[in-house]
């Protein structure tokens, strides 16, 4: 029986790994982008929400939905191991790009935020997407603006 349980483990172990596959240092497989939720941090993406404000260079909160008779939406994110790169908040609506938010980064760990004001017309599904300077999506996150009843 115990036999049976470690070989069970190693084949447990081995699917997991096989699933993640490898990855060179500072990419993310698109696998592990349809994995992750909005708040699951990335290799260099240690922290990233929307929020609906940002007091001393932190979240005031972290939010998944906002209703339509609020105008503005930040979205913050802390970046770990990217010094002297460039990394852009890619604000996405119905497929279009926005706007694109660029940030060069300053130090080892680096918090950055960017802020779209919306109108009601814009109700739906908004994502924002964190790209590095090569164009590769390190982070994928999504709010519903929800139409005010």
């Amino acid at each position: 029986m115990f036999r049976f349980l470690l070989i069970a483990l190693a084949i447990v172990a081995t699917a997991g790994l096989a699933w993640a596959g490898p990855q060179e240092p500072g990419s993310v497989s698109s696998d592990s982008l349809k994995a992750a939720s909005p708040g699951t941090p990335s290799q260099h993406v240690k922290r990233a929400v929307f929020t609906t404000g940002v007091v001393e260079r932190e979240p005031a909160d972290e939010i998944a939905a906002l209703k339509t008779d609020v105008g503005k939406v930040f979205f913050f994110t802390e970046i770990v191991g990217m010094e002297g790169k460039t990394i852009i908040h890619r604000w996405v609506y119905n497929g279009e790009t926005k706007a694109d938010v660029s940030f060069q980064i300053g130090g080892a760990k680096w918090r950055v935020y960017s802020s779209k004001t919306l109108i009601p017309e814009w109700a739906g599904a908004w994502t924002v997407e964190v790209v590095d300077g090569e164009g590769n999506t390190l982070h994928k996150a999504t709010l519903a603006y929800e139409k005010t009843p």
